[in-house]
């Protein structure tokens, strides 16, 4: 069991030896992570949680980098495109702006405070790619969900739990999670420095675009 927010205990996983909660995902699967915009397919509203820079112990927006590099932030930037010929420096920083490039991976713990208070239903369901966080041994009784890729490790299933973590598994997490009803859904790819969110609730999401600990960008901004 572990912890998705690092510093203080947000959501507990457990892993889950079936899988049949994910099937809802089987027909469509071929599209996770080759399309940035793939709960598109289940949901009438998306959009791109970017999870932001750091000055300190500030958080610096997307918006505030792009006013700054005079790149024109669209539905489908990556933080890279702000950084020209630097984009692969994983330490680059902009003095004075920011001095640590967005989380991979994960959703900062301010942003996933902000997300959970406003998320209803709460989360139940997850599937996490074990390589990226290491938890292979951990996960031997979690039930495999195989996408499209053979090549790579299945993702894994898990189940929220509200029992004590072990601390040292703190800032692990799934990397796509959902409540029992599936009206809302969460994806984080691997080295991603944004999250995808659907929802079927427009009130729902009307909250995310318009809550100020939340930056998000929706397919409407694309050119």
């Amino acid at each position: 069991m572990w912890v998705y927010a690092k510093d203080e205990v947000a959501l507990s996983w457990e892993p889950h030896p079936e899988s049949e909660q994910a099937a809802w995902l089987t027909a469509n699967c071929e599209a996770i992570e080759r399309d940035d915009w793939w709960l598109s397919v289940f949901y009438p509203h998306v959009g791109r949680i970017l999870h932001p820079a750091r000055n300190g112990r500030d958080a610096v927006s997307w918006a505030q980098v792009a006013a700054h590099t005079g790149v024109t932030l669209e539905a489908d930037t990556v933080f890279a495109d702000f950084l020209g010929h630097d984009r692969d420096d994983p330490n680059y920083e902009i003095p004075g702006l920011y001095d640590e490039r967005p989380w991979l991976d994960l959703l900062p713990d301010d942003v996933l405070e902000a997300l959970l208070a406003i998320l209803t239903p709460q989360p139940e369901w997850g599937l996490i790619w074990p390589d990226t966080a290491g938890l292979e041994r951990l996960l031997q009784q979690a039930a495999s969900f195989a996408d499209d890729q053979p090549h790579r490790t299945p993702y894994r299933m898990l189940r929220r739990t509200t029992e004590t973590v072990d601390r040292e598994l703190t800032g692990r997490g799934p990397n796509i999670w959902w409540p029992d009803d599936r009206s809302w859904c969460i994806y984080t790819g691997i080295d991603f420095d944004w999250t995808l969110i659907g929802t079927r609730s427009p009130t729902l999401f009307d909250r995310l675009t318009t809550d100020p600990a939340i930056e998000m960008l929706t397919p409407s901004a694309r050119p």
